[in-house]
């Protein structure tokens, strides 16, 4: 039995699928929008949210959900800083290649690239405090070009940016933009679109616009170190009692001290100022008073420890710790090797660190050429580029930093090379500049 054949459907009711709209910005004319860029600022005037606060204090009576202003108060820890610096330090010295058909376009959007990352990497990588940040970025004329060129960035507070998306596109963000401090506040909220705006992420899953805090990570041993009861309190109740013996005495209640201006004084008052007057070194002498068995009256007992008088400090010394391996910063990053320490001891977390600060510099690279990158390429070429952005390994960036050394290893992996003046390496040896870019590399 043969199959009916369909009708063709005639080429007048077929269904269309509709044409996708070009970006905002490309709906302008490339001069005009130059100059807007150039001249306008949209958030002139603005001043940020003053981020501390005295009613933000009361979370430290309880353990809460962590938010924003924690992060804040954790920047105040220099364990905590130091930990993010180191993460910086190799971040900074992070390299891309550019690959494309047109040698004018990769040349330029490389030279742009050193500007955004060496004149403004510190405040990009801040975006892992938060989880995100918002960019503006000023923009001018070279003379000799007339290219448009990346001239500044303005950052602003989390507090007031978000993203802002048509339909399901990232298209800038919005900005809560504040004219005073003083209450009530003048608020209005403007949108800072691409190219004028930059939004960036860290460690965002699922194609979030938001992404997560990487002091989220660290929160739980920060808190156990400064919380009531911590590490901190706790030490210090430790050196007082140190520096205070915490002395015990035993009494005659029933007696009293008989003054010379005829007055008396119980027992007890007596050995308690002696007690809370006593400090560490301090000479004690108090009358030896005996009933008529023979028993002591008045009696002092020192003192004593729990027996385990470093457990204290190792317990704060494994908090930083834990702190630092919240940052993705093992202890054997920053430590200088020992004797006997061995090789794959070393490099391996170096680098497990390398390939975390990889992903987030990764993740950093796709916003700036996303956001910055390819408008300025269409505005100034009048084309839609066609290259490859990639960013260099860090781990291959230190290798060649390190040159073989003890620390990097013939080719990170392989067995470390034996010799005093081969040791160093580290994170100071990528920050050295001995490292050549290559072929195509920025």
């Amino acid at each position: 039995m043969r199959t009916p054949k369909r009708k063709k459907t005639p080429a007048a009711k077929r269904k269309r699928l509709p044409k996708r709209k070009p970006e905002l910005y490309k709906r302008k004319d490339r001069d005009e929008l130059k100059a807007e860029l150039v001249t306008l600022d949209p958030s002139a005037g603005h001043v940020g949210r003053k981020w501390f606060g005295s009613q933000q204090e009361s979370f430290l009576e309880d353990l809460p959900i962590f938010r924003l202003r924690h992060a804040q108060l954790m920047m105040f820890d220099p364990v905590v800083r130091f930990g993010l610096n180191v993460r910086d330090a190799a971040l900074m010295a992070a390299k891309i290649t550019i690959d494309g058909d047109n040698q004018e376009v990769t040349q330029f959007l490389g030279e742009q690239w050193k500007t955004i990352w060496g004149k403004f990497g510190s405040k990009i990588l801040k975006t892992k405090r938060w989880g995100f940040s918002g960019f503006q970025v000023e923009y001018s004329i070279d003379n000799a070009t007339g290219n448009l060129i990346v001239d500044d960035l303005k950052d602003f507070s989390p507090y007031d940016v978000r993203p802002l998306k048509q339909g399901n596109n990232l298209i800038g963000f919005r900005l809560q933009k504040r004219t005073t401090t003083i209450r009530p506040r003048s608020q209005s909220e403007i949108n800072i679109l691409r190219p004028r705006g930059l939004w960036t992420t860290f460690d965002a899953e699922q194609g979030r616009n938001f992404g997560r805090p990487i002091l989220r990570r660290s929160f739980g041993p920060w808190w156990e170190k400064w919380m009531d009861h911590g590490y901190k309190k706790t030490a210090q109740l430790r050196m007082m009692k140190d520096a205070a013996r915490g002395d015990s005495f035993t009494y005659p209640p029933d007696r009293l001290i008989q003054l010379p201006d005829g007055s008396s004084l119980p027992w007890r008052d007596v050995v308690r100022d002696i007690a809370e007057s006593s400090m560490n070194g301090s000479t004690l002498v108090y009358p030896s008073l005996f009933d008529n068995e023979g028993h002591e009256l008045v009696k002092y007992t020192p003192p004593k420890d729990t027996g385990n008088p470093q457990g204290i400090w190792e317990w704060g010394e494994k908090l930083d710790r834990d702190i630092w391996r919240g940052c993705d910063v093992f202890e054997e990053v920053i430590q200088a090797s020992q004797t006997g320490s061995g090789y794959s001891g070393r490099s391996v977390p170096l680098m497990m660190f390398l390939q975390a600060c990889m992903l987030e510099f990764s993740e950093l690279l796709q916003s700036i050429d996303r956001d910055i990158l390819r408008p300025l390429a269409w505005l100034n070429f009048g084309i839609d580029p066609e290259y490859q952005v990639r960013p260099v390994p860090l781990v291959e960036t230190f290798a060649e930093a390190t040159q073989g050394s003890a620390m990097g290893g013939g080719a990170m992996g392989g067995p470390a090379s034996a010799g005093p003046e081969q040791q160093g390496g580290g994170i100071a040896a990528i920050m050295s500049g001995r490292s050549g870019n290559g072929n195509g590399g920025f």
